[in-house]
């Protein structure tokens, strides 16, 4: 696949923003709901009330389109959770993109969210997130998958 697009994703807190900053370079462009979200309201990073998330999904959504049309960026990073074979598939499918999967447990997670201090007080909540992620996860052999011990790097880029 020479696709100069890739989709990042994982359970919450296992890194998907830390890995695409790792391997991105200045002239790439990266979609991230999250930071979607905080750039439409200004708002804390992970503090999304309910009534606005509509925006950022439909922002986000613009932007798929544009790269559907134009994919000119040098490399497109796209970060999403997606535990289902299906919803990565039908991503994967679209963009002609590569697909990495970032496998990091429970504890894992929760202890990258700990030392988060922009989200470190919900870690209840998190915790059910990722269990839900853990709980609804499918594996796939056309996934590139990083684990807990890992490196990542530059040797990712093209």
């Amino acid at each position: 696949m020479t696709s100069n697009i890739t989709i990042v994703c994982g359970p919450p807190g296992a890194g998907k923003t830390t890995f695409v900053l790792d391997n991105k370079s200045d002239d790439d462009l990266v979609i991230d709901l999250d930071e979607i979200f905080q750039a439409l309201t200004m708002l804390p990073a992970y503090y999304k009330p309910a009534n606005l998330m509509h925006y950022a999904i439909k922002t986000r959504e613009f932007l798929y389109g544009l790269i559907k049309e134009d994919n000119t960026a040098r490399h497109i990073w796209i970060i999403e959770c997606l535990p289902r074979i299906k919803d990565r598939y039908e991503m994967q499918k679209i963009f002609d993109a590569k697909v990495i999967m970032i496998e990091i447990s429970t504890m894992g997670c929760l202890n990258r969210i700990l030392n988060d201090k922009r989200r470190a007080n919900k870690l209840d909540c998190w915790e059910a997130i990722i269990n839900k992620w853990w709980k609804n996860y499918e594996k796939c052999d056309r996934d590139i998958v990083f684990k807990e011990n890992d490196a990542w790097g530059r040797s990712l880029n093209d």
